[in-house]
């Protein structure tokens, strides 16, 4: 059996971990989020990419495209896609194709919490693939399997839809599979501005 003295300190551990969760003035409980705790932990990012004319776009045709591949551990990409468009645009979400060709360029990924030295493990595509970036604007892959395949209404206002059809205020999180490849794209012939935005927190699983 434990000690008297193990047991008092337990308790007071709890207490300790009780009083720090509580408002001091209003005694309100002092609750975040697991993604807000993982920005304040440094293991949060985000990644933003768009075009004011998606159909002037030659490379790729017509699209804008985020492409990268997870790296092989168990530490895991935790990941929220949101598209924008204003008009018609097909958006979708590419696991394990290939094909796509290279790519534009790459973009460093952002930690949120802008106090952190912390880097993400995704991996661009380019010729000399490196940690901590992905390739913008590969051409489209193909085969593997599409786990957003959804179109954006017509209309001349915003439209935005976060990856799996998420209401505004909701959260669909993809859990991506380690060493594999992504990508995210939005395509459409019209003269559309578009972005994709990429939220993710990166957490080794138990």
């Amino acid at each position: 059996m434990p000690s008297p003295e193990s047991e008092y300190e337990f308790l007071q551990q709890i207490r300790t971990s009780l009083r720090r969760s509580i408002e001091s003035q209003t005694w309100a409980r002092k609750v975040i989020d697991y993604a807000h705790h993982e920005i304040h932990g440094g293991s949060h990012y985000t990644i933003t990419h768009g075009v004011a004319n998606i159909g002037a776009a030659t490379s790729p045709d017509d699209a804008i495209t985020i492409t990268f591949t997870t790296p092989n551990t168990a530490k895991w990409a935790h990941m929220v896609v949101l598209f924008n468009a204003v008009g018609g645009a097909l958006c979708r979400i590419r696991e394990a194709g290939s094909g796509g060709g290279s790519a534009t360029g790459t973009i460093t990924c952002k930690n949120n919490n802008r106090n952190s030295s912390n880097t993400s493990g995704l991996i661009d595509i380019e010729g000399s693939p490196s940690a901590g970036q992905v390739s913008y604007d590969a051409g489209l892959d193909t085969g593997g399997t599409l786990l957003v395949d959804e179109y954006i209404g017509g209309a001349t206002t915003n439209q935005n839809k976060a990856g799996g059809g998420a209401e505004s205020g909701a959260r669909y999180e993809w859990v991506l599979k380690q060493g594999t490849r992504y990508q995210i794209s939005i395509v459409s012939a019209a003269s559309v501005a578009a972005s994709i935005v990429l939220h993710w927190y990166e957490h080794t699983n138990k």
